[in-house]
């Protein structure tokens, strides 16, 4: 007897049989005959095979009330595949939460580093220091950002492997290497153009005003003309009138120009 089971134990058989013996196993409540079946599957199996054989081993353990070797079985998952999902629906709530648990105990490390000593890092999006830096993180794949400055930053990802130390490097562009325009912006500028546009707007308005108080002036005039001269020189007033106007609207753009490129810097 125990040889036939040694026998049967040593089969080696197809991942995708092994799974479904097991699974019938398990829900027959047979969780021994399911564990022997899983000793059998082929270790050169894809790796997908191989972390589904995982979750059911930790699945039967559980049935047995086993929890370390419950523990363990999910640790191979992860093992396996660090970026490994259980499916709740398949394996239920309690082996869902126990396989969070190892994964957030399961730790290896990043270590990161970069031509720009001091650079900001950020790991799922909180900070972590400042770079070069190893830190320990939990078994998956995280997202890494990396801050030299408010124009350069370099974003990667990086899987962490249970007990194991993994590479990283944010490689930066040297500043001078950055496209023209974006170099032109970090540069002062000068203050000309707005300084022009304001003083020619004054100027403008002032002109304006003049010829409109001139036009004003000559319809305030009581004088003894006669027809045709009286009416060329409302004509000439109602000219002057309108250049007045028009210089005094050019004149107020050109300050409302000037003083917004003045306040807004962008010139």
């Amino acid at each position: 007897m125990i040889a036939a089971l040694l026998a049967f134990a040593a089969a080696v058989l197809p991942a995708p049989e092994a799974i479904s013996r097991a699974n019938a196993a398990i829900g027959r409540g047979d969780f021994n005959r399911a564990l022997v079946t899983l000793e059998q599957i082929d270790r050169a199996s894809p790796k997908e095979l191989l972390v589904d054989a995982q979750f059911l081993r930790a699945e039967a353990y559980l049935g047995l009330g086993n929890r370390d070797s419950m523990r363990a079985a999910l640790l191979g998952a992860l093992r396996l595949d660090p970026e490994a999902v259980i499916d709740a629906r398949a394996f239920g709530p309690e082996l869902t939460a126990a396989f969070a648990d190892v994964r957030a105990a399961s730790t290896g490390s990043l270590e990161l580093s970069t031509n720009e000593a001091g650079a900001a890092v950020f790991v799922d999006g909180a900070p972590a220091g400042k770079a070069p830096l190893q830190m320990a993180l939990s078994a998956g794949r995280h997202r890494v950002r990396v801050v030299a400055d408010p124009r350069r930053a370099v974003d990667l990802e990086a899987v962490v492997r249970v007990g194991e130390k993994t590479p990283a490097r944010a490689e930066f562009a040297p500043p001078e290497s950055l496209p023209a325009q974006v170099q032109a912006r970090a540069e002062p500028r000068s203050k000309t153009a707005p300084v022009l546009l304001l003083a020619g707007g004054g100027a403008a308005v002032v002109a304006g005003a003049v010829i409109t108080a001139s036009a004003l002036g000559y319809n305030s005039k009581k004088t003894q003309l006669d027809i045709v001269t009286a009416q060329a020189q409302r004509d000439a007033a109602h000219t002057q009138w309108n250049v007045g106007v028009g210089a005094i609207g050019v004149g107020l753009v050109g300050l409302g120009a000037g003083g917004f490129l003045l306040w807004s810097g962008d010139f």
